[in-house]
């Protein structure tokens, strides 16, 4: 009994146990966050995972927006709550600080946002063929359904 209950913890604390999770499997459609998610390439949501854990920049989200054209959708979050984005030239500022090069999207424009309590920007890697944040506004922290974990083939 102890033996099975340690093996059972171990499995547990190294997250290799996915009944504990609430993994969904999705085909992405589309090409808004190319190169990072082709078109067709199967994704994991763990619908879970910001019950304990704060949503962060880079993360990629699955979310639902209403009035959209689209059910549930994929993009990466580049804005926090109660922070200030600004689009010049091409780039990113957050409360005046230039994005990482981590995070690049090529020719970036838009009009500064302030972002409200519980609100987040998402944008897709390939913005210039995204609708994203910039044309349907900041996502509300409800409308976030889970992260998503790109499957390696």
């Amino acid at each position: 009994m102890f033996k099975k209950l340690s093996v059972l913890l171990l499995l547990v604390l190294l997250g290799g146990h996915n009944e504990f999770k609430d993994l969904d499997t999705y085909v992405y459609e589309g090409v808004s966050m190319t190169p990072t998610i082709q078109n067709e390439q199967k994704i994991q949501v763990d619908k879970k995972y910001y019950q304990d854990t704060p949503v962060k920049r880079g993360d990629i989200v699955l979310f639902e927006k209403e009035g959209e054209d689209f059910d549930q959708h994929a993009k990466r979050v580049i804005g926090l709550p109660n922070e200030m984005l600004e689009f010049k030239d091409g780039t990113v500022y957050i409360d005046g600080e230039k994005l990482s090069k981590k995070y690049h999207f090529n020719h970036v424009e838009g009009e500064a946002i302030q972002l409200k309590k519980n609100e987040y920007f998402v944008i897709g890697d390939n913005a210039l063929s995204s609708k994203d944040s910039r044309h349907f506004g900041p996502l509300q922290e409800e409308e976030i359904l889970g992260k998503v974990i790109i499957e390696e083939d």
